[in-house]
């Protein structure tokens, strides 16, 4: 089974392949946005995978590197998990929030005992 992430270094870059069936191109944009004010960032997109290049002006930490990598793109992986599982919920405060209500404005104790429930 191939890792989703692989990494490949040379000395001031970094070649990052990244695999599109475990990762969105939208979540990879997102990690790599935070890395640009230490890297040069360029992306290649192809049908399977992704392969991100970093280049420095001085010599990568590799362990370091890695270790971030892995790890923000598992935090952006899991935010765009919460915000897909969420969409409706979200969506459904916001309705509510802007709905035209006479009981949200007549009820300021928060009981809303006029309040219709199917609106």
């Amino acid at each position: 089974m191939n890792s989703p992430i692989r990494i490949n270094f040379h000395k001031k870059k970094a070649e990052i392949i990244i695999l599109l069936s475990d990762y969105s191109e939208n979540c990879i944009r997102s990690c790599f946005y935070w890395y640009v004010t230490k890297y040069e960032v360029n992306f290649q997109f192809n049908k399977t995978d992704c392969i991100v290049s970093l280049e420095s002006g001085e010599e990568i930490d590799e362990t370091n590197l890695s270790r971030k990598v892995k790890r923000d793109l598992n935090d952006f992986k899991l935010r765009e998990i919460i915000n897909n599982e969420t969409k409706a919920l979200q969506e459904l405060i916001i309705a509510k929030a802007y709905a035209n209500n006479e009981a949200l404005l007549n009820d300021p104790d928060g009981s809303f005992p006029n309040l219709d429930p199917n609106v």
